[in-house]
């Protein structure tokens, strides 16, 4: 299987649903386009493993296209929860070491807040809806190849300390195992 296509041995065809959010839908092949794009993105920003990014966002069609790009491209994302304060988005942002932050319209101010306290360009704060789409179209849909799949930054509760940020050591594998783990799982509930 080619790296560069993920999604390609999809056992739904091109134009199936991938993503429903309940308002918004994507086709596996407009998942892909996307996931494509974003990865592209994410290279031209300057975005690697050693200079992650974040997400602030509730549950949406671009989480899953996000995901997908961070995954071909190689990168690591931090998910930021959206319940969180901006002193405390402000810590994991400097923590990690995450120099661009993708969120939505609802979440834009604390967002801002977070990113302005962190001392992140205001200009790499993108807004779904807007900003965001403008980054991820100005590149193409070609296949982006990466060694190794891109993974989250995750973060612990804090509960007795600071958060500290957590790689699973499953995670950054080779992109071709990356994607038969994942076709293997999705067999395993069903979905293509």
């Amino acid at each position: 299987m080619d790296p560069g296509y993920l999604l390609e041995s999809s056992a739904a065809a091109p134009d199936d649903i991938a993503v429903d959010d309940g308002t918004s839908r994507l086709s596996w092949s407009g998942l892909e386009s996307r996931a494509r794009r974003v990865a592209h993105a994410l290279a031209a920003s300057g975005i690697s493993e050693d200079a992650p990014w974040a997400i602030l966002s509730h549950n949406r069609t671009e989480w899953v296209e996000m995901f997908l790009g961070n995954t071909m491209a190689g990168t690591r994302y931090v998910p930021l929860n959206w319940h969180l304060t901006a002193p405390e988005l402000a810590y994991l942002l400097v923590n990690s070491g995450a120099t661009l932050i993708v969120t939505e319209p609802g979440l834009e101010p604390v967002a801002r807040d977070a990113a302005a306290e962190a001392g992140l360009d205001p200009r790499r704060i993108l807004v779904i809806g807007s900003t965001y789409e403008t980054w991820r179209d100005a590149h193409d849909d070609s296949p982006f190849i990466s060694t190794f799949a891109g993974a989250p930054l995750l973060y612990t509760g804090g509960t007795t300390g600071a958060s500290k940020g957590v790689v699973r050591p499953d995670q950054g594998l080779p992109i071709a195992r990356w994607s038969l783990g994942m076709r293997t799982w999705g067999g395993f509930v069903q979905m293509p």
